[in-house]
């Protein structure tokens, strides 16, 4: 200290006393944060903590892969275009346009360049967002949550273009000045700020995005967002279904699959400055996203493709309404193909309910024509919009599956020993009337078949002398055994049960009706599950295990538990009669088409059955008259299995209500329309597959049945399905009869 400074005590009490007040107000200041850290003030409460942020990162959704590892779904990142209201209203935009010359018509063209909108929607929702931000900040000032408007300069006022403040005119082109917002729609409780984002379009392409990014509008950005794009395309939608913007799964195995593949985001916390910057990041407070896992379902690609292509055939060739496939694996149980079309056709009309109470009218009689052509499959609104979101008919509607049911019934009857395959039966010549009166006829003519060839045939008489051998309780015992009645667990949405008559009200009648399926609903799946028991080899046949949309692994065919519904003996007997079943089909296919070079031995079985009615709409009923079937509409179908000497798939085809030109030249039956598509998707599947193939298949053989015909049954037996049937019925063509539904 030098001699000056000791010389002037005044200059150093006022030194002094600077630094302890300094000290102080450092020490108090320090003492002020650790008491705001550790104890704040309550009103503080919301506010504590500001000064830290978290980002967070979205995961990438796993990828959906076919059975051979080809994209079905897959995720990546794009943008989409969101605009900030508040920068582009008139005060805030004259400011930057004095730096950067932009008018709000370049911004409004340049959105809707970018998201392919026209201008005048786009300008309709800027609009009407900075008129509601007016209305709330109005409102906001009233209650004292902000600051009140600057008085306004006495300056005359400066019109931009665009931005033109005369009376009447709109503030955003093309849009109304006369808007109105309600401000007091706002509790002051929970007052709504202005608004400050606002999605202007979907996704964009990257193109567009760099285009407008380097534009650099003010209150315009561009948001990154996760996409699901689908390679598969239209053919596996209703199966892969759709994710929606919120990442959430809306329909087949997009929402079914979400645990496993969503994955977890991640999320950075960090400390900002005042203004926003991050500062510093403590250790441990990032978590890296997590890519969700990927799912290999049972779907193969190129046997969904085939079955598509043939069934579009088919259903084209045949006028029918619709149509559906199911491809499965019968050792796995794996899903190859699952397909569901529909098809306009403009002559049918509304089926005619009579109201309830309106009498009869001798002058207009009532009755149904069957000259027309009624709906049988209801209008499907939401598959209209895309693929994923309509129903998957293959699970969610029943069908009376009619004699592709008999060789379950016959097995049934077999294992009791009630019958051997050679026991002969009495089918009296095709026309046959029950203790109960009813009238049951055959196709096929013949006064008396072996129990084999009652299958073989098709017969409607000897199947239901068989089952009449059986007890109530034996015969809906066996139904069920065989997975009818119940659902598969297949992780769809919306998967029916089917229906079977519960055993407090199987009668006699039931006995003869389900033998050659009616009164019975199934869904496409449980007949291909059930199927599958004839398919198998050695011990295996004859058994039943669970069905899958998820490719299986050792691992998981190991874990499967299966269940015997027959012994194996009896499913190789019923293997063997269908065996010729498809033969006598290729016959016809031969002679009626030229069809004859085959490369695989199948095994199958047809079935045809008229399309119940089911419940009237609410106010309605039946016309007096009409039984509870339409009498020349028919859903027709075809379940086999191949090749025989090993099989390989099992594929189901249905043809939904073949055109009147068929029905009513007795050409609708299942293995005249069903049959022919069934036999090209085996062959062009088998072939894809790699499999040999069937011995002496290719060598010309010589035709050992040319003169067998087409045997299948048709449903002459049952003029009204039971009354609960009619109550319970869940199928597609009495959602259409009854538009009311």
């Amino acid at each position: 200290m030098n001699s000056a400074a000791q010389d002037n005590p005044r200059a150093n009490l006022t030194g002094v006393v600077f630094l302890s007040l300094t000290t102080l107000g450092l020490v108090g200041l320090f003492a002020r944060v650790v008491q705001l850290q550790l104890g704040p003030d309550p009103r503080l409460a919301e506010t504590v903590g500001t000064r830290t942020a978290v980002q967070s990162e979205e995961p990438a959704r796993g990828d959906l892969l076919d059975r051979r590892g080809r994209l079905l779904s897959v995720t990546r990142f794009a943008h989409r275009v969101i605009v900030d209201p508040t920068q582009l209203e008139r005060d805030r935009l004259s400011e930057v346009k004095r730096k950067v010359p932009v008018t709000l018509d370049e911004i409004m063209g340049a959105i809707a360049t970018a998201s392919g909108r026209p201008i005048e929607d786009i300008g309709r929702e800027l609009s009407g967002a900075m008129i509601e931000n007016d209305a709330r900040r109005e409102f906001l000032r009233s209650i004292g949550w902000m600051a009140p408007e600057p008085q306004e300069s006495h300056q005359p006022p400066v019109h931009e273009a665009g931005l033109d403040d005369t009376p009447g005119a709109a503030p955003i082109l093309g849009v109304e000045a006369e808007a109105t917002v309600d401000p007091l729609a706002t509790s002051p409780a929970t007052p709504k700020w202005p608004t400050r984002y606002l999605p202007m379009s979907g996704v964009i392409s990257d193109e567009r995005a760099s285009v407008l990014r380097a534009r650099n509008f003010p209150g315009v950005s561009l948001e990154r967002v996760p996409v699901r794009e689908y390679p598969g395309g239209s053919t596996v939608a209703p199966i892969v279904g759709r994710v929606g913007f919120d990442r959430s799964g809306t329909v087949g195995a997009e929402l079914s699959m979400y645990d496993k593949l969503e994955g977890s985001p991640g999320r950075i916390t960090f400390v900002r400055s005042a203004g926003g910057r991050p500062l510093w990041v403590s250790p441990g407070s990032a978590t890296p996203a997590v890519h969700g896992a990927d799912v290999r379902l049972s779907i193969d690609l190129e046997i969904q493709r085939i079955a598509q292509e043939e069934l579009f055939r088919g259903v084209n060739e045949y006028n029918a309404a619709g149509g559906r496939v199911v491809v499965i694996d019968p050792n796995t149980g794996e899903i190859y193909a699952m397909v569901d079309i529909t098809r306009p056709v403009p002559e049918a009309v509304a089926f005619p309910w009579a109201p309830i109470g309106q009498r009869p009218n001798a002058a207009a009689p009532e009755y149904v024509s069957e000259a027309k052509r009624y709906r049988v499959i209801a209008e499907d609104k939401a598959r209209e919009i895309h693929p994923a979101l309509g129903h998957n008919r293959c699970v969610e509607s029943v069908y009376e599956p009619g004699s592709t049911f008999k060789p379950f019934m016959w097995a049934i009857v077999t294992e009791t020993g009630r019958l051997r395959p050679s026991d002969v039966l009495n089918t009296e010549n095709g026309y046959w009337v029950t203790s109960y009166h009813r009238e049951i006829r055959d196709v096929k003519a013949k006064a008396s078949q072996t129990w084999h060839d009652v299958l073989v045939n098709s017969s409607n008489i000897g199947m239901g002398k068989g089952c009449e051998r059986l007890s109530f309780a034996e015969m809906n015992r066996g139904v069920v055994r065989w997975g009818f009645g119940k659902k598969t667990g297949l992780p769809l949405a919306g998967e029916s049960s089917g229906l079977v008559t519960p055993i407090d009200r199987w009668k006699i009648t039931s006995t003869h009706s389900v033998a050659f399926g009616n009164e019975v609903a199934v869904t496409p799946v449980q007949m291909v599950r059930a199927f599958a028991a004839f398919c198998r080899q050695g011990d295996a046949a004859g058994t039943i295990g669970p069905i899958r949309l998820i490719a299986a692994g050792d691992k998981e065919l190991r874990a499967d538990v299966m269940y015997r519904v027959v012994p194996s003996k009896v499913a190789l007997l019923a293997r063997d009669a269908m065996g010729t079943v498809a033969e006598n089909m290729e016959t016809s296919l031969a002679s009626r088409s030229g069809e004859k070079e085959w490369r695989y031995n199948i095994f199958g079985k047809s079935g045809t059955s008229k399309i119940p009615l089911g419940r009237a709409p609410e106010g309605y009923r039946l016309p007096h008259g009409t039984k509870g079937y339409l009498q020349k509409q028919f859903t027709t179908s075809f379940l086999a299995g191949g090749p025989t000497e090993n099989p390989r798939l099992v594929v189901l085809v249905i043809i939904d209500d073949p055109g009147p030109e068929l029905t009513h030249t007795n050409r609708a039956y299942g293995a005249l329309t069903a049959g022919p598509v069934n036999r090209r998707i085996f062959e062009r599947a088998l072939t894809y597959l790699g499999v040999a193939s069937s011995p002496g298949r290719m060598a010309e053989k010589p035709n050992k049945v040319a003169s067998a015909p087409i045997v299948d049954d048709v449903l002459v037996a049952q003029d009204e399905p039971p009354a609960y049937l009619v109550e319970s019925l869940e199928s597609e063509p009495s959602a259409a009869l009854n538009p009311a539904r």
